[in-house]
């Protein structure tokens, strides 16, 4: 039995499977892409062994998030018997555990992305315990929104950025990073976020929620106008 990740958040979306300790990924950059991803990767195994699907529940896009859970909604009422559980993890979260080097315990993660004309998501997270093959962490800030005045403040030591810094800075300056060092999503040092998810799932359980969506702003969002 193996389980499946799904992150629709932000870019780049990402699918993963774990198979025994094997995970494989996909990574692309449109949601509408993702039922095909998901098969795509699926198929090459059983999916009449796959037990648990694990979608990241945000913060992040509205289109993303609601891709993944309404894909994830109908493998779950399609699976006969009940075969097939969903679980939710927060993406923020999945993110801090994508990064798998380049760490060193009581290092501090800031997780960043753009909240449009609200601002940014932001979380923070310290790594605690062993070495590349497993990691805990601990939430240093859960993920809220802060607005573009307020974000400059704001103090982290020995923190490494995850997140497309040009998207989080609105396409402009982020100078007030520049003392940061940065992984961004995509990397080298970086697994994908869905990654991240069966990582949490796997060391963390505890973390996994009931897949319903934490957008933590208004549906009504609307993007920054230019």
């Amino acid at each position: 039995m193996f389980s499946v990740a799904i992150d629709g958040a932000a870019l780049p979306f990402s699918v993963a499977v774990a198979d025994g300790g094997v995970i494989r990924e996909q990574v692309f950059q449109n949601s509408d892409e993702l039922a095909e991803r998901v098969v795509s990767l699926v198929d090459s195994f059983d999916w009449s062994k796959v037990s648990r699907l694990i979608i990241g529940v945000g913060p992040g896009s509205f289109t993303g998030l609601r891709a993944a859970r309404a894909f994830a909604l109908g493998v779950v009422a399609a699976a006969t018997g009940g075969g097939v559980q969903l679980f939710g993890a927060c993406s923020h979260l999945a993110r801090a555990m994508a990064v798998k080097d380049g760490l060193l315990a009581e290092d501090e993660l800031l997780v960043i992305d753009s909240a449009g004309r609200e601002g940014f998501f932001v979380s923070c997270y310290r790594f605690v315990g062993g070495g590349e093959e497993w990691r805990r962490v601990v939430i240093l800030r859960p993920p809220e929104i802060v607005s573009v005045e307020k974000i400059a403040s704001l103090s982290f030591s020995k923190v490494v950025l995850a997140g497309d810094l040009k998207l989080a800075s609105g396409g402009g300056s982020a100078g007030w990073l520049d003392e940061y060092r940065h992984l961004l999503i995509g990397s080298d040092g970086l697994l994908s976020p869905a990654a991240g998810i069966l990582r949490v799932a796997e060391f963390q359980p505890e973390f996994l929620g009931s897949g319903e969506i934490n957008y933590l702003r208004s549906v009504s969002a609307r993007p920054r106008s230019k």
